[in-house]
C-alpha cells in the first residue's frame, strides 16, 4: 500500500488537535483579540497551511511512522518548530532535535511593509461609500468568472474585494484624513510574527469591507485565513458571511481547514455534505443547493479518457507521479486522439511533464482557462489520483477510476461504494488491475453503459442538483439577503 495516503488521512486527524494545543499553550502571547475581532479561526487557518505548505514537518511525521526518524529536523520557521514539538508530544516521541531556519530577509521586507501600511492607516482612510452591493472575497484569480457565472441573475452591483487591492483602492477612491491609531497594542505581539501577518490582512479587509455598505459577503471554499477574517468583520456589521462549496470531499472527513468554522452561511452540493460538514461545523447553517457549474450534456460519442493531473502535495510523491505519467502513456494505445490531461489550478506548471505530452501529441487543458464540465462533455472514462473532481463527474455518469488504496483508509461513503459495487477495479493501487480496467471500460467489454448509471446514482447524494436548477436554488437562498 503506498504508505502516504495512509500517513496523510491519518495527520489530517491529528493536526486539528495539534493546532488547537498550540493555540491553548501559546494563548496569552498570541493576543487573538485585535479590535475586538476575536481572531481565532484566522489563526487556527493559517497554522493548518503552515504545516500544509511545511516538507519537514510531513517528513518528520512521515519517518516516525516508518520507523526512520533523525537525530534533528530543521523547520521552516519559529511556530512551525512548536507545532512539530507539539506533534512529538503526542506521539509520545522524545530525543528529536527541532531546530528553525531564522528567515531574515523575509522578515526583513515584511516589516517594511508592515510600517508602511502603519503609517498610511494613521494618515488616511477611505470614505463610505453607501451604494448598497454584494462584496465578493477574491482569494484566487480563478473564481472571479464563477461569481460572475453564479450572481448573473442578481441585479444589484456587486465588488471584488482582494487584499492586492489596498493601494489601488486608496489612488482611486475618495480619501478623509484620519490621525488616528488603527494598529494599538501591537507591540504587545513580540513572539509571533505571523500574528502580525494576520494583523495586516485584518486591517486591508476591514478598510476594504467596511468602506462599503455590503449587503452581504460571499466566498468559495471557505477554508482561508482570509475568509475567517471577512467572517468576524461581516459579524460586527450585522451581514451575513456566504460560503458556497467548491470541491469535492475524498475521506470520511472533512481537511482540517474545514473544519470549525466561522461563516454564517454553508451551501453545499447534497446530503452527504450537509451531514458530513455540519457534524464538523456545529455553528453553521448548512443548505442544500447543489452545484451549478457542471452540466449534462448527451453524448452517445463518449469516448475518450481524461486524467486529472494532481497537484504535488505530501500525498503525491515522485514515484507516484511517474507511475501516474506512465500510464497515461500506456494509454495511448487506445489512441492518440482519446488521451486528454487536464492540469491542477494551483500547480499547473510542471514543464517537465507538459514537455511530455507535448512530446506524444496528448492535448492539454488548462484548468484555469477551461471548465471542468466544458471537458467532460465527450469523456468516457476519467483518471485520478486523488481529485474530488470524480465526485462531479460521477454524478454526470462517467465512470471513474481512482488510483489510490483500496484498504485501511475511510473514504467518502460514496467512493467506499466504488469498491464493492462493480466487477471492474474503480479504486485500486495495482496498476495491473488499473490497466484491465481502462482496457474494459475503452473496449467496451463489460455493460458499460448500466454501470455510467449506477454511478451517476452513486453520486447523486453528493450533489442533489446541477445546473439550473442548482442555480435557481442558490438565487433563493440568498435573496432574502436582499433588501
Amino acid at each position: 500500500m503506498n504508505k502516504n495516503y495512509y500517513n496523510f488521512s491519518e495527520l489530517e486527524k491529528i493536526n486539528f488537535y495539534i493546532i488547537k494545543k498550540f493555540i491553548e499553550n501559546n494563548r496569552n502571547n498570541l493576543f487573538l483579540n485585535f479590535r475586538n475581532y476575536n481572531l481565532e479561526k484566522a489563526c487556527y487557518k493559517y497554522l493548518y497551511f503552515t504545516i500544509a505548505n511545511s516538507k519537514t514537518y510531513y517528513k518528520l511525521y512521515s519517518d516516525i511512522k516508518n520507523e526512520e526518524q533523525k537525530k534533528f529536523y530543521i523547520l521552516e520557521n519559529y511556530e512551525l518548530k512548536l507545532l512539530a514539538k507539539e506533534l512529538l508530544d503526542y506521539l509520545n516521541i522524545k530525543n528529536i532535535l527541532l531546530l528553525n531556519k531564522k528567515n531574515l530577509c523575509t522578515n526583513i521586507i515584511f516589516i517594511i511593509k508592515y510600517f508602511l501600511i502603519i503609517l498610511l492607516s494613521f494618515f488616511f482612510k477611505l470614505k463610505k461609500n453607501n451604494e448598497k452591493k454584494i462584496l465578493c472575497i477574491l482569494n484566487h484569480k480563478k473564481f472571479k468568472d464563477k461569481f460572475y457565472f453564479l450572481l448573473s441573475e442578481i441585479k444589484i452591483k456587486k465588488k471584488f474585494i482582494t487584499q492586492k487591492n489596498l493601494i489601488s483602492t486608496f489612488i482611486k477612491k475618495k480619501i478623509n484624513l484620519n490621525l488616528k491609531i488603527y494598529f494599538k497594542d501591537i507591540l504587545k505581539q513580540k513572539k509571533f510574527i505571523f500574528m502580525h501577518k494576520i494583523y495586516l490582512k485584518t486591517f486591508i479587509y476591514d478598510t476594504l469591507i467596511t468602506s462599503e455598505t455590503p449587503l452581504f459577503i460571499i466566498f468559495f471554499e471557505g477554508d482561508a485565513t482570509d475568509h475567517e477574517i471577512c467572517c468576524e468583520i461581516s459579524k460586527s456589521i450585522n451581514i451575513e458571511s456566504i460560503c458556497v462549496q467548491w470541491g469535492g470531499v475524498i475521506f470520511n472527513t472533512p481537511k482540517a481547514s474545514f473544519q470549525n468554522s466561522g461563516y454564517s452561511k454553508l451551501l453545499v452540493w447534497g446530503n452527504n455534505y450537509k451531514i458530513l460538514f455540519k457534524k464538523y461545523n456545529k455553528n453553521v447553517d448548512v443548505k442544500i443547493i447543489g452545484n451549478p457549474f457542471i452540466k449534462y450534456q448527451k453524448n452517445k460519442k463518449r469516448k475518450n479518457i481524461l486524467f486529472l493531473l494532481p497537484q504535488k502535495t505530501h500525498l503525491i510523491n515522485n514515484d507516484l507521479l511517474k507511475k501516474f505519467l506512465d500510464l497515461i502513456i500506456w494509454s495511448l494505445k487506445f489512441g492518440k486522439n482519446k488521451v486528454f490531461i487536464r492540469t491542477h489550478p494551483q500547480d499547473n506548471s510542471n514543464r517537465y511533464l507538459i514537455k511530455i505530452f507535448k512530446r506524444n501529441k496528448i492535448r492539454i487543458y488548462d484548468s484555469n482557462k477551461i471548465s471542468l464540465s466544458k471537458n467532460l462533455a465527450n469523456i468516457k472514462l476519467l483518471v485520478t489520483l486523488s481529485s474530488g473532481a470524480l465526485i462531479e463527474a460521477g454524478r454526470l455518469g462517467i465512470i471513474t477510476l481512482m488510483i489510490a488504496p483500496s484498504k485501511n483508509i475511510k473514504y467518502n461513503i460514496s467512493i467506499e461504494k466504488l469498491k464493492k459495487k462493480f466487477l471492474i477495479n474503480l479504486l485500486s493501487e495495482n496498476l495491473d488491475q488499473v490497466k484491465n480496467t481502462i482496457t474494459n471500460v475503452m473496449l467496451g467489454k463489460n455493460d458499460i453503459n448500466n454501470i455510467s448509471k449506477q454511478i451517476k446514482k452513486i453520486f447523486l447524494n453528493e450533489i442533489s442538483f446541477i445546473n439550473k436548477k442548482a442555480l435557481n436554488n442558490f438565487n433563493k437562498s440568498i435573496k432574502k439577503f436582499i433588501k
